[in-house]
C-alpha cells in the first residue's frame, strides 16, 4: 500500500482516465439504485427508467406534459384556478388518465 502514497499524494498504477471511468460507473450505478427504489419521480421513472448522463432532448411541451405542470384540471385545481380536478370524462384530469 505504501507504493501508492508518496510525498502526500496518492498515486495509482492505472491512467487517470481509468480512475475517472471507475468513479463515473460507480456514480451511475448508485444513481440507478436510488432512482429504481425511490419514492418520488415515479411518473418520470415510468418513461425514463435508466439513469444516464446523456441529455434527453425534450420539447417544452413534453416536459410540461410529463411533469403535469400544464393546463390539466388536477394542476389548475391545486392552485384554485379550476372548480374541479375532474376531466370532462369524469376521471381525475391528469395527463395519464
Amino acid at each position: 500500500m505504501d507504493q501508492f502514497f508518496s510525498a502526500g499524494y496518492i498515486t495509482f498504477p492505472e491512467p487517470k482516465s481509468h480512475l475517472k471511468n471507475l468513479l463515473h460507473r460507480g456514480s451511475i450505478n448508485k444513481w440507478q439504485q436510488e432512482w429504481a427504489t425511490g419514492d418520488t419521480g415515479r411518473t418520470i421513472y415510468n418513461i425514463i427508467s435508466k439513469a444516464t448522463t446523456n441529455p434527453v432532448s425534450w420539447t417544452r411541451e413534453s416536459i410540461l406534459f410529463v411533469t403535469r405542470y400544464a393546463a390539466f384540471p388536477s394542476y389548475l385545481r391545486s392552485f384554485n384556478l379550476h372548480y374541479s380536478d375532474l376531466c370532462a370524462c369524469g376521471e381525475v384530469g391528469t395527463p395519464f388518465h
